[in-house]
């Protein structure tokens, strides 16, 4: 499974932290949300095959939430998806750029 991580503060100053990525064996994308320390929104499997369009459907429900990712993040989420790539941590910056972890 890949795992890709962001998080930054809200304009209140709320912790808001998004985690999302691929799951290669069930062949779908995750997605949660949390606000502070509530969980808003936590979908193992979203979509069903990798493509850009699959993970449209998870980049309309962060806007439902207000929420914008790094295009870099969700280019790199869509990649893993079709490479179907597998053990994989980032952790994201509001900026774009990535510190990539072992998993």
């Amino acid at each position: 499974m890949s795992e890709h991580s962001f998080e930054t503060r809200e304009a209140d100053g709320t912790a808001l932290r998004v985690v999302t990525g691929w799951e290669p064996q069930r062949r779908g994308f995750h997605l949660s949300i949390a606000r502070g320390q509530r969980t808003v929104f936590d979908q193992r499997v979203v979509g069903g095959a990798a493509s850009r369009r699959d993970f449209a459907k998870m980049i309309e429900l962060l806007d439902t939430f207000g929420i914008s990712l790094p295009r870099s993040m969700i280019d790199e989420v869509v990649m893993d998806g079709l490479c179907e790539v597998d053990d994989k941590r980032v952790q994201w910056k509001p900026d774009g750029t990535a510190v990539r972890q072992s998993a």
